[in-house]
């Protein structure tokens, strides 16, 4: 893979040549992008293409993990989630998204921490690339299962979340934005987009310009409105009964899938054993017939009669685990 994370190509032709492959269309166009996507993520902005995410390893052409292996910390993040609004006194739950990841123990409290990420950097072993590079990994991943898991008991109405932007003014004085004030931000933060020559929030974020691009729009917001920063937190709104009867639930849904999942693990392990045994039989056998030849010319090693696993033996019986197994 030649291409990497943040980088932009300005039209479909320019990325199939800096990969390799054949200009298609229609139908044949669509399954070529399909494909793309089991090896890399993307977003469309008009005709360029963004690059969000390498895979370190291809997704199977099966869509049972169009999400990786996500899926037990999805349903973990569920079944806390529920635990976490049932403590609540009333009906609704407002808190940022990063104060979320810490009261769901996905993260610890020094997470997005500046002044621990100022100590880190003054350990020479750590650049500031390696804490970028992580924050970048970390969100990505988090995001995906956070939402996920949200979506999912919005979907089974249990919940509704909703995001909303909170203006801080002089003297710590904050409030909800309302319409106007939203226009006034996102107009600001598309003219910042265009000064830094990028073309999304997540093109900001990949390309590790979180903090220049978020100063200025700050810098800008302050000047024409006199608001020191700005920030999202997310309201969740949900029936308390409805989440007490659903926990059980959750809980052996849970213990389902941990069992699955063991045992795709225990099925994968035994396929590579046998892999590795008959690489090593088929070696030793090979070394004997070799040695024991008896005819003209030199052995040829189709004239040994030995079953030998192909070369992709292991990633096929992973893909019939995930089609087969898989829950």
């Amino acid at each position: 893979m030649t291409i990497e994370a943040g980088q932009v190509f300005k039209n479909y032709r320019l990325l199939c040549a800096e990969l390799g492959e054949p200009i298609k269309e229609g139908d044949s166009k669509k399954a070529q992008l399909k494909e793309f996507h089991r090896f890399f993520d993307f977003e469309r902005v008009g005709q360029k293409y963004l690059i969000t995410e390498i895979f370190d390893n291809p997704l199977p052409k099966t869509d049972k993990r169009s999400l990786g292996n996500t899926a037990i910390y999805i349903k973990y993040i569920e079944l806390i989630t529920m635990q976490l609004l049932v403590k609540q006194k009333d009906y609704t739950y407002t808190t940022t998204r990063n104060n979320l990841y810490k009261s769901l123990g996905m993260v610890n409290q020094k997470f997005s921490n500046q002044q621990y990420y100022r100590l880190l950097i003054e350990n020479k072993s750590i650049k500031s690339f390696d804490i970028n590079h992580f924050n970048q990994r970390v969100n990505q991943k988090l995001n995906v299962i956070l939402f996920s898991a949200l979506n999912n008991l919005k979907n089974r109405c249990l919940l509704n979340y909703y995001e909303e932007i909170i203006i801080v003014e002089n003297g710590n004085m904050h409030h909800k934005a309302n319409d106007f004030e939203i226009k006034q931000i996102i107009n600001v933060q598309k003219q910042v987009l265009n000064e830094l020559g990028l073309l999304s929030l997540n093109h900001v974020f990949l390309k590790f310009k979180n903090d220049q691009f978020y100063s200025r729009v700050n810098e800008l917001l302050y000047d024409k409105c006199g608001w020191l920063y700005t920030f999202k937190q997310y309201k969740i709104i949900y029936t308390k009964a409805d989440i007490i009867i659903e926990i059980p639930i959750t809980e052996l849904q849970l213990q389902r899938l941990i069992l699955n999942e063991n045992v795709i693990s225990v099925i994968n392990q035994q396929a590579e054993n046998n892999y590795e045994k008959n690489q090593i039989k088929y070696e030793k056998e090979y070394e004997n017939f070799i040695k024991d030849y008896i005819g003209f010319g030199e052995p040829l090693e189709s004239d040994f009669k030995f079953f030998k696993y192909r070369d992709d033996y292991i990633e096929i019986q992973k893909e019939l685990s995930e089609f087969y197994l898989k829950i």
